[in-house]
């Protein structure tokens, strides 16, 4: 298997990157998210939401990121597309913080607000501010049912960590 980040059969990935970068540039654009189908790199489950996706999981995508070695490069983490594979979410924070640029949160299953699935969001978002993490921390759901129910949830739990910030 050849190195990732000279893969040559997703030619796609490298053009849209090179399109992404130029325009980055010219717009003084810090952040970048690339989806490798179509700069923090995301990773997302082939399971339920992207099945043939390219890159599904934390170890390629860090290994990508350590392979370009520029600080420039992050992983964009959703834990949401890792809860739904079954992955261990703690030890993705604790063995890939490093190469993680931004974080988005969304319960599994069901890709609602924190709090109407199985993780525990509370010792999630304190491990990640524990271990030091300062970036960003987005939350990408589909509210069960009330928006403003939902946005209540989000505020009592983000209050609760409040160090964790972007």
């Amino acid at each position: 298997m050849g190195s990732p980040v000279a893969d040559t059969t997703h030619p796609i990935l490298f053009a849209d990157a090179s399109d992404a970068v130029a325009t980055a540039r010219i717009l003084s654009c810090q952040r970048l998210m690339l989806l490798t189908n179509a700069l923090n790199l995301e990773p997302l489950n082939t399971l339920v939401d992207h099945p043939g996706y390219y890159l599904n999981d934390i170890d390629t995508a860090s290994a990508i990121v350590r392979a370009v070695g520029s600080p420039r490069l992050k992983i964009l983490c959703d834990l949401y597309h890792f809860s739904v594979t079954g992955a261990d979410l703690k030890k993705i924070v604790t063995n890939h913080l490093p190469e993680i640029g931004h974080f988005h949160i969304a319960d599994a299953p069901g890709r609602h607000e924190p709090g109407t699935g199985s993780v525990d969001w509370m010792a999630m978002l304190r491990l990640i501010q524990d271990r030091g993490y300062t970036g960003c921390v987005g939350f990408e759901y589909f509210p069960e049912s009330d928006s403003d129910a939902s946005l209540a949830a989000i505020h009592k739990l983000w209050e609760a960590n409040i160090a964790v910030r972007c």
